[in-house]
């Protein structure tokens, strides 16, 4: 997630603010303690312009066999 979101343009911090989560939920789910919401993730997507692919990727989950966006 660190590089999706500096690609942005974004610190942690700003990223946080407009996803509407805090910093400690963003580690959690950086770690895989907590998995993110639908919302949660979509709203990612929303900011940082990317698909839900990129961020399932981004945090560590297998998408080999998840298809392309198109």
């Amino acid at each position: 997630m660190k590089e999706l979101i500096r690609a942005a343009g974004f610190s942690q911090v700003g990223f946080c603010e407009q996803v509407g989560i805090s910093t400690s939920s963003l580690r959690y789910y950086n770690s895989g303690e907590k998995e993110p919401t639908l919302g949660v993730v979509l709203k990612m997507c929303e900011v940082l312009q990317v698909s839900p692919k990129a961020i399932a990727s981004a945090l560590g989950k297998d998408v080999k066999d998840v298809p392309d966006d198109r």
